[in-house]
């Protein structure tokens, strides 16, 4: 279960291993309940909305407090000191092993 390619009851185990509600496990993505729910029982699931699945649920990034001056400076650091952005990357992903 990797978040880019989970099929509706992967989904929904997911959420049932988090002890959320539907309500809570969808509105956290800005997906209403009932939309959810069908992407649970079969509807076909937007790449956006896995994107989204991965980002909050797997990598633990609450997507919600990202501004888009934050992505800005990302991509900044990223064009114009890649060493910089690397040493970053590397250090946060220590950081994480830890927890």
């Amino acid at each position: 279960m990797n978040g880019d390619m989970m099929t509706g009851p992967e989904l929904a185990a997911l959420r049932k291993s988090m002890g959320l509600s539907q309500h809570d496990f969808w509105g956290g993505l800005g997906v209403t309940q009932s939309a959810g729910s069908r992407y649970e029982t079969g509807r076909n699931v937007p790449a956006q909305v896995l994107l989204l699945v991965r980002l909050m649920y797997r990598e633990g990034i609450d997507v919600r407090s990202i501004s888009g001056q934050d992505w800005a400076i990302v991509e900044y650091l990223r064009q114009h000191d890649a060493a910089q952005y690397k040493r970053l990357v590397k250090t946060v992903r220590q950081l994480r092993a830890k927890c």
